[in-house]
C-alpha cells in the first residue's frame, strides 16, 4: 500500500512531497529512499514496493525544487541549496519518520558510496547516527538495506 504524503522540511517547514510504502503487516524498519540529487522519488518506487514487501515501511520525497516538490511556475528565483537539500528536506524525513515509526530501525539508503556528507547536514535530533527514539540511524547503500532486511526477514 502507497500514499502521496506532504512532509515538512526541518527548519523551514517548506512542504516536501513524499511517498509511504507500507507492509501488510507492522513494519520491522523503517527505510529512507534518499535518491540521487534531481531525481524525482518515482523512480524509487518499484524498490520501495519491494521493501515494503519485505515488512518494512520505506518513504521516497521529492527534495525541494524536484518534482513533486517543485512550486508552481518558473524555477528563476527559487532558492534551493544543497545545504538545504540535505540540512533541510533529508532532516525532516528522519524526523518524520522518527515520529511515524518510533523504536525502529531507521535505515538510510542512499545511492551514494560515502554517507558522511549527508550524515553531517541531515543529523538526527538525538545525536549523530542515532535518533531521538534510540533506535539505530543505518546509513548504507541500496544494496545494503536490501541485504539487511534479507537477513532480519520475520516470515
Amino acid at each position: 500500500m502507497s500514499q502521496a504524503l506532504r512532509i515538512p522540511a526541518r527548519g523551514d517547514g517548506y512542504a516536501l512531497s513524499a511517498g509511504l510504502f507500507l507492509p501488510e503487516g507492522p513494519p520491522k524498519a523503517a527505510v529512507l529512499l534518499a535518491g540521487a540529487m534531481a531525481v524525482p522519488a518515482r523512480f524509487h518506487a518499484p524498490l520501495a514496493r519491494y521493501i515494503a514487501e519485505e515488512s518494512a515501511a520505506a518513504l521516497t520525497l521529492d527534495y525541494r525544487g524536484i518534482g513533486g516538490s517543485r512550486p508552481e511556475g518558473s524555477l528563476r528565483g527559487f532558492h534551493a541549496t544543497f545545504h538545504d537539500w540535505g540540512e533541510r528536506d533529508l532532516g525532516g524525513a528522519v524526523d518524520w519518520l522518527a515520529d511515524r515509526f518510533p523504536g525502529l530501525p531507521l535505515l538510510w539508503s542512499r545511492w551514494g558510496r560515502d554517507p558522511r556528507y549527508v550524515y553531517s547536514y541531515a543529523e538526527p535530533r538525538g545525536g549523530l547516527g542515532y535518533t531521538r527514539y534510540a533506535g539505530p540511524l543505518l546509513g548504507m547503500s541500496i544494496m545494503d538495506t536490501v541485504r539487511w532486511l534479507l537477513a532480519h526477514r520475520i516470515s
